[in-house]
């Protein structure tokens, strides 16, 4: 401000400003979405080129909303039950339902990262199909009893379980966290069935581009993530490329192994642009890993939630029987990751 015509004011002038600020709070305690934090006494300095500040005091505050405290409430207990399964299986079992990768052992992420499977661990639409198919089976218990009684009332049956299975779909996303992937498959997912119940059924790409619209108008900054972008590449991928590598694969090979590593390499090579440019390096072979790695982790994570389901019901009185079991499948996870991190990459 000026005292006087072309005269600067004398002491502390203040300014107000747009910031961004990246949180690193200290300490063990847990922070979840939706959490007030009150900061104070903050002192920055420049840093190469970014503004580095400390605070000397920061103070947890409540919770923004029900929503958001009824996920603070469910988040560790769910995370604690997980943990019940086991160190190596419950980790990893955190990771593939949460996204919470921190708990896994070093070396075993990067057996995932250099078998080129590091994606598995990464929650995306796999993710989402997995609890929609879950989701699914579970509303059939409502479904086929109502059509057996009422069979005048199907497409009403239909349209309950329908909508019981996409709300179980978001409530899986609504408690791992609103990832970008996450909720593209979600919109794809809820688009489907919503145009199922009139009757249409739109194509791969048209779903996806009716996603991709809700997400970025829902929060136009998704766009700059790059679980986003992968997302959506590989998904396109699969979608224009599968198809086509599909039918140039030897036909000495099966059917559903032909349709299976063209869906792996056609995500590939619409990702690879992106994955060079971001991290310097790619795994060709985690397209032929996947064969092995995505029916397996299928398998470990229903019997993980299996595991939890009767945690829950018995007070911990399965878990002599669930978590040798969990173990096992844990170990051939972790055994075929290391088997094929030895295959070189691609790097820049």
């Amino acid at each position: 401000p000026a005292s006087g015509a072309g005269h600067p004011a004398s002491g502390t002038e203040r300014a107000a400003a747009d910031l961004v600020l990246e949180l690193h709070i200290a300490g063990a305690e847990r922070r979840y979405q939706g959490q007030s934090v009150a900061v104070s006494g903050v002192s920055a300095t420049q840093t190469a080129g970014r503004a580095v500040g400390r605070a000397t005091t920061v103070e947890a505050r409540g919770y923004r909303g029900v929503l958001a405290t009824w996920r603070a409430r469910l988040r560790p207990a769910l995370e604690l039950a997980l943990d019940r399964q086991g160190p190596g299986s419950g980790a990893l079992l955190r990771a593939l339902m949460l996204g919470d990768r921190f708990a896994i052992d070093l070396r075993v992420a990067d057996a995932f990262r250099g078998s080129g499977s590091m994606h598995l661990l990464a929650l995306s639409g796999l993710h989402v199909g997995m609890a929609w198919g879950a989701a699914w089976l579970l509303a059939g218990a409502v479904r086929w009893p109502g059509i057996a009684l009422a069979p005048e009332y199907a497409r009403s049956w239909d349209a309950v379980a329908s909508a019981l299975a996409v709300a179980a779909v978001v409530a899986y996303v609504w408690l791992a966290g609103p990832r970008p992937s996450l909720l593209r498959a979600a919109t794809m997912v809820a688009i489907s069935q919503a145009a199922r119940l009139v009757g249409t059924k739109p194509s791969g790409m048209e779903l996806l581009a009716a996603s991709s619209i809700v997400v970025t108008v829902a929060n136009p900054s998704a766009t700059t993530a790059l679980s986003f972008q992968l997302s959506f590449l590989a998904l396109t991928g699969i979608l224009l490329l599968g198809p086509r590598i599909a039918l140039h694969l030897p036909g000495l090979l099966p059917p559903g192994l032909r349709g299976a590593l063209g869906v792996a390499f056609g995500a590939q090579l619409f990702t690879l642009p992106l994955v060079l440019h971001t991290f310097g390096a790619v795994r060709p072979v985690g397209a032929v890993a996947g064969l092995l790695l995505i029916p397996l982790t299928a398998l470990f994570l229903m019997v993980g939630v299996l595991a939890l389901v009767a945690d829950a019901l018995t007070a911990g009185a399965t878990l002599a029987l669930s978590e040798p079991r969990l173990g096992v499948l844990y170990n051939a996870l972790v055994g075929i990751n290391r088997m094929f991190a030895v295959v070189p990459g691609i790097e820049l």
